[in-house]
């Protein structure tokens, strides 16, 4: 039995000291997880959706030399779609078109044609600055809305039949 040495148990002293290192361990290794959270927290940013609206001209179009009136925004088809077709623009003009299923026109009492464009921006700011990071078109949520003068959308419209 001499050669079997004995195993005393540990002293109070040492259980203790054991105990509060895993302690203190357990509270830096908390701590280094609230710091990382709130690295991660203050880099994310907040994100909104915002309605913007764009007004943009539109030119009135005529019909020929032999024909009475004008018209704004036209209509026709490709590949079986239909659209609205438009010359945008005050001194340059581009001609566009825009589906009719997002599209609507509307006779106002402004003198001035112009199309109305609504669609949705999501926004990122940044956390601690507030500045934007990122803004991006939502397309899928465009609509658009002509507007013309009053008296303007006429019902009956001889184009020129003459050659």
């Amino acid at each position: 039995m001499d050669d079997m040495k004995q195993t005393q148990p540990m002293s109070d002293m040492k259980y203790y000291t054991i105990l509060g290192g895993l302690v203190i361990f357990m509270f830096a290794v908390l701590y280094v997880i609230f710091l990382v959270g709130v690295f991660i927290y203050d880099s994310t940013p907040i994100c909104a959706e915002e309605q913007r609206t764009v007004n943009t001209s539109i030119a009135t179009l005529s019909d020929g030399a032999l024909a009475s009136g004008s018209f704004f925004v036209g209509i026709g088809s490709f590949s079986d779609k239909m659209y609205y077709i438009y010359y945008e623009g005050e001194s340059e003009f581009r001609l566009k078109k825009v589906d009719v299923d997002y599209a609507s026109i509307v006779m106002d009492e402004n003198d001035q044609p112009h199309l109305t464009t609504y669609f949705n921006v999501s926004v990122c700011k940044d956390r601690k600055t507030n500045e934007i990071r990122d803004a991006y078109h939502i397309w899928l949520s465009k609509r658009y809305v002509f507007h013309v003068p009053e008296g303007t959308i006429v019902r009956k419209y001889n184009l020129d039949g003459v050659v």
